[in-house]
């Protein structure tokens, strides 16, 4: 991991800017300066975004990319993969859940318009399922989940995993949480088939991502069509005293 510090700005009440140092950790290297596209899923609901904190992690995280990619950049929106866990909170109301998230979706769009720009800001829905590959990457997804031993014990870990991170107290039904989760954790396969096919070759993302991900990319993707995860870490938030 190499470490990169930055220089923010970060516009607070009435218009008032105050700078912030931000050290960034990136490995591996090989895609500074790639000319190849970049994906940037954003998770609508990330806590990383809380406070002044994170909006300055998020600012410098994108300035940085930008500054560091030659090629196209991405930012998918994630609103789609998640909806059936999230729908928990609305009594399973898709619907709902659906116009919810999108109206997030939509100031979170707003938050970082400026940092956005240069960049293909793209929702889901639009990215994925409206893909026209989409329907076959969901069969091949639903029949490896079927067949493949290894693979659906992979996703039922790491819905398990979710389950013990987010519910730790049991507040919510374990066998119906699961039952969702598998859901999204199919569609994110299906995401990974999209966007190979799409020719992205990187993807950022400042988290950790389901080993089932992983599965999927290191075993059902030939070589030069992997999809490459480029750890991020973001720390060190200090301001800048002038």
């Amino acid at each position: 991991m190499a470490n990169k510090k930055v220089i923010i700005e970060n516009t607070i009440g009435e218009g008032r800017k105050e700078q912030y140092r931000l050290t960034i950790k990136t490995g591996p290297l090989f895609w500074l300066d790639t000319d190849k596209p970049i994906l940037l899923p954003f998770s609508i609901y990330s806590t990383i975004y809380d406070g002044i904190d994170g909006n300055c992690k998020i600012i410098g995280l994108l300035q940085f990319v930008k500054k560091n990619v030659k090629g196209k950049i991405t930012v998918v929106l994630c609103t789609g993969a998640h909806l059936n866990v999230l729908s928990l909170r609305y009594s399973q109301d898709i619907i709902r859940t659906k116009s919810v998230v999108y109206q997030d979706a939509k100031k979170l769009l707003e938050r970082y318009s400026k940092e956005f720009q240069g960049c293909q800001v793209i929702y889901w829905e639009d990215f994925v399922n409206k893909n026209l590959n989409y329907n076959l990457f969901k069969s091949q997804i639903k029949s490896l989940f079927e067949t493949n031993k290894d693979f659906h014990e992979q996703v039922k870990n790491d819905a398990e995993s979710l389950y013990n991170y987010k519910h730790p107290t049991g507040d919510v039904d374990k066998n119906l949480y699961i039952k969702l989760a598998t859901l999204y954790l199919l569609e994110m396969s299906i995401f990974v088939y999209i966007a190979s096919k799409k020719g992205y070759r990187f993807e950022i993302y400042p988290g950790k991502r389901p080993l089932t991900l992983v599965f999927i990319n290191d075993n059902f993707l030939e070589d030069s069509a992997k999809l490459a995860w480029i750890n991020i870490g973001l720390s060190g938030l200090k301001k800048v005293i002038s």
